[in-house]
């Protein structure tokens, strides 16, 4: 029963509701002391992760379809064999099980024999200094201690009679409802008899069955991932504890997906965010303008795919293959709307890019520098003719000035020379008056 078919008006008219569900699980947990409890939530997690993997690994096929690039044999951490280990036809659940319904079934006796069972197990270790209700799986995100003591207790699920007449009795409807269930069906089972083997009703069959169903049910959906980490262990704002948020990481799964995204291709740019990054690197160019708009605008069409390969094979040369494992790999490959490149190959085209910047650079600084420098030289020049000016100035009226008290002085002394002349005669006109008188 969903929330619409009870709060919507036209239920009874609407053939079929779609369903939006939350699932809010336990983390890997890996303490000092692990019991039960600890193995079946990481059981719980161990398959997540598988879906997890598998989803990662669906995406990334799907994406290499869309961009018609053909998607190599990829390896990534598969989790299976752990899978197996618990919940194998010998696996632990089933050993447990079988231990929970022999006469006498004790802890020591079940991990004795999980681990003879199976010792060819790469994920099932068994210390020598182990205690002998003691046993260790290698999970995807560690390695996991369990201590077996109370594990054949706790998964026999024996509910006493007594304290069943008792919750059925219960004055809460979600107590007394549902163990009511509980009590009829021990009623219904036949009271003689040794149950079969399918007919266990442990714990752990009931956790496998119903992580089964959900298994199931998220399968059918179109499923979404949100990982919560916390950036400390002291819950302080604005600090990040590097160790043990790569470790939340790594238990995450988080790192194991990235390696799958990143196994064959792990960088990828779109044709447009290339195209602006790197065209300058090449001297190849568009045929015409309208196509050079389309990749600006970020359409993808298959003559902005030809001329990011064109740009990719004029910048790489003939460096267009790398080594990976002793084999030789295309170094790129050019889908529908993104380029793709191997490891190594986009810090290529960054170095190059930067060499070229740099070069840019130098450039622009020389002109910058050249101007500055030519600016300044005006100036100075500028300053050194108006010095110049002023000198010169100042030299000739300098010069001109003796020159004009040179003037003075000789006309002075030539005006002297005719007035004493002119004295002379005077005198002597004077003196021939007076004689003649």
């Amino acid at each position: 029963m969903t929330s619409a078919e009870n709060n919507y008006d036209k239920a009874n008219e609407v053939q079929e509701f779609g369903r939006v569900s939350l699932l809010d699980i336990f983390g890997f947990e890996s303490f000092e002391v692990n019991r039960f409890e600890q193995l079946c939530i990481n059981y719980a997690n161990e398959k997540l992760q598988q879906l997890y993997t598998l989803d990662t690994f669906r995406s990334v096929q799907e994406e290499y379809e869309d961009e018609d690039i053909e998607l190599e044999s990829v390896t990534f951490p598969d989790n299976a064999s752990v899978l197996r280990l618990v919940e194998g036809r010998v696996g632990v659940i089933a050993l447990l099980n079988e231990e929970c319904v022999r006469p006498n079934g004790n802890d020591e006796t079940f991990v004795s024999k999980v681990c003879l069972v199976n010792k060819d197990n790469p994920d099932m270790l068994q210390g020598r200094l182990f205690r002998p209700y003691e046993f260790a799986i290698n999970h995807y995100a560690g390695t996991v201690k369990y201590d077996a003591r109370m594990f054949v207790h706790k998964n026999t699920d024996n509910i006493s009679s007594n304290l069943l007449d008792l919750a059925c009795k219960s004055s809460n409807e979600l107590i007394s409802v549902e163990l009511k269930a509980a009590a009829d069906a021990r009623l219904a089972k036949p009271s003689g008899g040794r149950k079969k083997k399918g007919q266990s009703t442990t714990v752990a069959t009931k956790f496998r069955s119903q992580l089964t169903a959900l298994m199931n049910s998220i399968s059918e959906t179109r499923t979404r991932y949100v990982r919560c980490i916390k950036p400390n262990p002291e819950k302080l704002p604005v600090r990040l504890n590097l160790l043990s948020t790569a470790e939340q990481l790594r238990c995450a799964g988080v790192l194991s997906a990235i390696a799958i995204s990143r196994a064959a291709f792990p960088t990828r740019l779109h044709h447009e965010d290339f195209i602006e990054r790197f065209d300058f690197l090449s001297s190849a160019r568009f045929g015409d303008d309208e196509d050079e708009k389309k990749v600006e605008a970020g359409e993808g069409n298959s003559s902005s795919r030809a001329y990011v390969e064109k740009v990719v094979l004029d910048i790489l040369g003939d460096d267009t293959t790398v080594k990976e494992e002793g084999q030789e790999l295309t170094a790129y490959a050019c889908g529908k709307t993104r380029v793709y490149f191997r490891s190594g190959v986009l810090e290529q085209f960054e170095a190059k890019r930067a060499a070229a910047l740099s070069t840019h650079v130098i450039t622009m600084q020389r002109y910058a520098r050249g101007y500055l420098e030519r600016s300044h030289f005006q100036k100075v020049k500028a300053s050194v003719i108006a010095i110049q000016a002023t000198m010169r100035r100042y030299n000739r009226r300098k010069l001109f000035l003796r020159i004009l008290q040179a003037a003075i002085n000789i006309s002075c002394w030539v005006r002297c020379i005719y007035a004493k002349k002119l004295l002379i005669r005077l005198r002597k006109y004077k003196a021939a008056t007076i004689i003649q008188k």
